[in-house]
């Protein structure tokens, strides 16, 4: 006796609500005006303005230069000089915000006790207003009253204070540091949310394989994240 097949289920075309592709770009056309007015508009007319020569003591006067401003701006060592230490900045800051963050992240998923203590300080950096974090790190590092001068004085490492931001190499450092301090908790924020979502049987099946710690993170945390 042959079992009887149930009904297959049949799927109906929804009516149409009018959400097309036509509706979509509607509804996307005020966001896309503002959009370009606020962003595109400007690197548009930033890039019309530089192929004149513009200067302040004759503003009446505007020649037209064609591409003569981005022929000085390159043919100028300056510029190259700049061009290197905004380079030095982004990969050290990148680098080092991208590592601590990690490992902060790293020691966050872990449970034991004052994690939630650390966390609430961790997050002190990211709380800061940009205006504020400039000033007090300009504080900490200003050549007359500062706090790390202070520091090192009392430490015996330098026997009087020195400026610490009249060198360009030291400089970068410093404000490489003052920048990673400052982004160090949001890139710990996203990294750590990302480590929560990992399975945890993968981390049981690696350790019934016999991987390590240090393997668990190389095959498992780092692609994850």
């Amino acid at each position: 006796m042959n079992k009887r097949q149930p009904p297959r289920r049949r799927w109906l075309p929804l009516p149409s609500s009018g959400y097309d592709q036509k509706s979509a770009m509607l509804f996307l056309a005020p966001m896309m005006l503002v959009l370009s007015a606020v962003a595109v508009f400007p690197v548009l007319y930033s890039f019309w303005i530089s192929l004149y020569d513009l200067k302040l003591t004759r503003p009446n006067r505007v020649p037209f230069v064609w591409f003569g401003n981005y022929v000085k701006v390159f043919a100028d060592p300056l510029f190259w000089e700049s061009v290197l230490r905004t380079a030095s900045f982004t990969v050290m800051s990148v680098l080092a915000v991208m590592v601590i963050a990690t490992l902060m992240a790293m020691l966050l998923n872990e449970n034991f006790r004052g994690r939630r203590v650390l966390s609430a300080i961790l997050l002190v950096p990211w709380a800061i207003p940009y205006v504020a974090n400039g000033l007090m790190w300009k504080w900490i590092y200003d050549s007359g009253y500062g706090a790390l001068n202070g520091l090192l004085l009392q430490l015996g490492f330098i026997d009087k204070y020195i400026v610490m931001l009249g060198d360009t190499d030291k400089t970068l450092g410093l404000i490489t540091n003052a920048f990673v301090w400052k982004e160090v908790p949001l890139a710990t924020i996203l990294l750590l949310v990302t480590l929560k979502s990992i399975r945890a049987d993968l981390y049981s099946a690696a350790k019934v394989d016999g991987a390590n710690a240090w393997q668990r993170f190389i095959h498992i945390t780092l692609p994850q994240l």
